[in-house]
């Protein structure tokens, strides 16, 4: 995760505020460029802000208008181009898109709204792990992006 600092972009379009409002307790919120909000309050500001992450990403899937350009945007935002070697969006395919990163790819089937890592194993032809869009949860994508920091 990124430096905790006021006034960061966690998630596309979502800008943090915390404070501590008492001792080691601590109100963090996440505001969108729409005003809608997600917040929690708690004693670990990292615990804190990573619920408000999830509930922002669970109001982003219910409203978004373009579901597939978020989670591309999410997904270079969380890896900081710090792995990305090539990344493409196509608006023309249904908004599909991938990000590669070393010996593994992140892509997103607009067509079928389908989710797929694939990676490449010694000794292994490609192996890729795949899921539906309408099946896709915060923990299910996080689990997705640290496959390619492995």
């Amino acid at each position: 995760m990124t430096k905790l600092r006021n006034g960061t972009q966690i998630l596309p379009n979502w800008i943090l505020h915390f404070e501590e409002v008492s001792n080691n307790i601590y109100h963090v919120e996440l505001t969108d460029d729409f005003g809608r909000q997600a917040s929690t309050t708690d004693d670990d500001l990292v615990k804190a802000v990573t619920t408000c992450e999830g509930y922002a990403f669970d109001i982003e899937k219910q409203i978004s208008k373009n579901w597939g350009r978020f989670l591309f945007d999410y997904s270079l935002l969380l890896l900081n181009d710090r792995l990305v070697s090539k990344q493409s969006y196509s608006d023309k395919v249904f908004g599909s898109w991938f990000i590669d990163c070393e010996s593994k790819r992140l892509i997103y089937d607009g067509r079928d709204g389908v989710l797929l890592i694939e990676f490449s194993k010694p000794g292994n032809l490609d192996s890729y792990e795949a899921i539906a869009l309408k099946e896709l949860t915060f923990g299910k994508y996080k689990e997705f992006i640290s496959y390619l920091f492995r």
